[in-house]
């Protein structure tokens, strides 16, 4: 029993290291495409970051779905770990 709860944690762990790194990931396309883009006028440069928005969605749809149910598992994992810290089950 204790090992499957272990499994558990450790599956949820390793969940939110991969949703850390998506997010560094995430931050750094974010900058780089701001400085891309940033010596323009506001209204092309809004232009721009929505025709590169829309592409990059279109091209990694999987990927984003797949990045969506990680994190609601990873969410739901953390949430149960907690309800399990504040109200442990009596044995």
């Amino acid at each position: 029993m204790a090992d499957q709860q272990d499994e558990k944690n450790n599956g949820v762990i390793g969940k939110m290291d991969k949703l850390i790194v998506g997010a560094i990931i995430g931050t750094a396309i974010g900058s780089v495409v701001g400085l891309t883009l940033a010596p323009k006028d506001g209204k092309e440069t809004r232009k721009n970051i929505a025709s590169a928005s829309k592409s990059f969605l279109d091209k990694h749809e999987a990927e984003i779905g797949t990045a969506k149910k990680l994190a609601k598992e990873t969410a739901i994992g953390v949430l149960r770990l907690i309800r399990n810290a504040v109200n442990p089950k009596k044995k």
